[in-house]
């Protein structure tokens, strides 16, 4: 089956205001999983997901405009790919990085050298303590999304934030597209293998039709997160449950069971 769960990062996210890191001033956000999300059955991997951005806040979430950004990935744990949680464990790091204001952010040296040619307030202070900003981290963030935080710097450094962290959270929401057989109890070594590495050849292969602003690719078109989140759950249908969607089983052929509620609503499409 794959299961689609959205989640607003208003809803599942909580920001605070911490220590900046380097004595940059705008890098002083921690992103935390709310506490009752933190053993979300729908969290939990292996799957593929959408992070969606909108410029403008309107009142109505419906009426907003949601674009693509970003695609990744979750394999859950190394001995487990049915555990974990993709929220603790990759999606804070993408709103820290996206947004260039978690307090753990660090940059690579080309990436430093390429930004501080925009001659932004952002390239500026990070140049200035530049062996400090490049030191490894759990949440480095690349050239693409740094430059996409320099493009949209007006909304996530202003005062309306600074004085209430989480309405920068108001830009932004996820799809999870989660995988979850049916008969998980009798996958094998070999099964589970071939179900990471199938949700790792999905993800670049999206990654290319799509290329979205912020993954380490060029950016060519730009999709709505509706559009977006149709095209995965139409390559995960495809390579982890078959070209037609089937299953053999004792020489029956069976649905796998594929379920996509956000695109039958939205799409009109048959599961």
């Amino acid at each position: 089956m794959i299961n689609t769960h959205q989640f607003y990062c208003y809803d599942i996210f909580d920001v605070t205001t911490v220590n900046p890191k380097c004595n940059i001033p705008f890098l002083n956000l921690k992103f935390d999983l709310k506490k009752k999300y933190l053993g979300s059955p729908c969290l939990k991997g292996p799957g593929l997901y959408a992070l969606c951005f909108r410029d403008e806040i309107c009142k109505s979430r419906l009426k907003s405009k949601w674009t693509l950004i970003y695609v990744g990935k979750f394999r859950g744990e190394t001995n487990n790919p049915f555990a974990g949680n993709v929220a603790k464990t990759r999606w804070w790091t993408h709103l820290a990085s996206i947004t260039m204001r978690g307090h753990k952010v660090s940059v690579s040296k080309s990436t430093l050298a390429s930004v501080s040619l925009y001659g932004t307030h952002l390239g500026k202070s990070l140049k200035a303590e530049c062996r400090c900003i490049t030191k490894k981290s759990n949440c480095q963030s690349s050239l693409n999304r740094t430059i996409f935080a320099i493009n949209y710097w007006k909304r996530f450094y202003s005062n309306c934030v600074n004085k209430n962290p989480n309405k920068i959270l108001k830009h932004f929401k996820f799809i999870y597209l989660q995988y979850a057989p049916k008969t998980r109890s009798s996958l094998t070594a070999t099964s589970i293998k071939k179900i990471r590495k199938e949700i790792s050849l999905t993800e670049d292969f999206l990654i290319k039709k799509l290329s979205p602003p912020c993954n380490n690719v060029e950016s060519k078109a730009q999709y709505t997160c509706d559009a977006a989140t149709k095209s995965i759950f139409l390559a995960m249908k495809k390579r982890l449950c078959g070209a037609r969607c089937r299953n053999f089983h004792r020489g029956k052929e069976e649905s796998c069971g594929c379920q996509h509620s956000l695109a039958l609503r939205v799409f009109g499409m048959a599961g």
